[in-house]
């Protein structure tokens, strides 16, 4: 390799054949550090302008209304209205930025309008989300299997990462060579910039299943010494569960959206039999209840309990053949048969 060059992949890359170079000069790298420095900034800039943008609604709409203090009784007013045109989901994460902008602006803390927070809860009863649909263990393994390399290789490697790493479309958008650490038998990667700031690190073993490091070095490998890069955006990646689904006849393909693979990582961990400590790690969640927002309750699931449920029943019907001088009841312990019993 010529002095002064460094091997990076500044973001996974396509060309009119899905696939571009990955080798680029050291110059190429600081000019894509300082581009991904200022697409930080301006999506940072952006989500300010969005919560501000929550807290300029409110105030208009309290001067539309001739309201000029605030109180948890004007903003149940506020949010009725709201309720009309936004989804349950969507009141939610305006009163998330309401309730921030009001604390930093005018020092109020709505987290404490209990008959606010009360409203919001009941106004969510019964409503059912639009969630991604999942792909299953079969359908990750067939489309790795058969997809061919020379049109879909690139998106391979995506579906690797992303449920390796439960990974966000926007993190896969951030992702450059750096944090990717080759150790022969396993990628240590390292997720940049998550949503919550939590820094999460996963890993992709050497297995002869999805054969997945091949993949990756092969895609890493490709087109050396050509640096007409043009990276993928968050939409591209976006639409490449749609693109999977359909390569695999699914029905509603376009339904796998974005949350897609983020969604599959967890359900496959989940059917794995993984604790919901391990999983609130890989996912980088917080809380119970979101992690377990991104579980699909699939047939596979399903199978699995009948299958626990199957199994104690032929237990107990094993204990009650071989002792029939006792009870096994199939929910409590074990109990002497009266003689009386038959």
């Amino acid at each position: 390799m010529p002095q002064g060059q460094l091997t990076v992949m500044p973001r996974f890359c396509e060309s009119n054949v899905h696939i571009l170079g990955l080798i680029c000069t050291s110059n190429y790298y600081k000019n894509s550090s300082q581009q991904y420095s200022n697409r930080h900034t301006l999506d940072t800039i952006v989500a300010r302008k969005s919560t501000s943008s929550e807290y300029e609604k409110f105030i208009n709409w309290m001067t539309e209304n001739c309201v000029e203090h605030i109180s948890e009784t004007v903003l149940l007013g506020y949010f009725s209205d709201l309720s009309e045109n936004f989804s349950p989901s969507s009141l939610w994460s305006k009163y998330s930025m309401v309730k921030k902008t009001l604390m930093v602006n005018k020092n109020i803390n709505i987290a404490n309008y209990h008959k606010l927070i009360e409203y919001l809860k009941q106004d969510s009863k019964g409503y059912q989300p639009k969630k991604s649909k999942t792909l299953s263990r079969e359908n990750v393994l067939k489309f790795i299997h058969e997809a061919p390399n020379e049109t879909f290789l690139m998106k391979n490697v995506a579906l690797i990462f992303g449920i390796f790493g439960g990974c966000r479309r926007q993190e896969l958008v951030n992702m450059l060579i750096t944090h990717v650490e080759d150790r022969e038998s396993v990628f240590v990667v390292s997720v940049p910039e998550t949503k919550t700031d939590k820094k999460r690190i996963f890993t992709i073993i050497e297995e002869d299943e999805m054969n997945s490091l091949k993949l990756i070095r092969d895609y890493m490998s490709l087109r050396q010494g050509r640096c007409t890069v043009q990276p993928i955006g968050k939409n591209t990646f976006g639409k490449i569960p749609s693109i999977i689904a359909k390569y695999l006849g699914l029905s509603d393909p376009d339904k796998y959206t974005g949350h897609c693979m983020r969604r599959t990582s967890a359900t496959l961990l989940a059917e794995a039999g993984a604790s919901m400590t391990t999983l609130k790690r890989h996912g980088g969640w917080k809380s119970t209840s979101v992690a377990e927002g991104y579980l699909e309750d699939s047939i596979s699931s399903k199978n699995k309990v009948s299958r626990m449920l199957a199994g104690k029943l032929l237990a107990v019907s094993i204990l009650n053949r071989w002792h029939p001088s006792r009870t096994v009841n199939f929910l409590g312990p074990i109990k002497l048969r009266e003689n009386n019993e038959t």
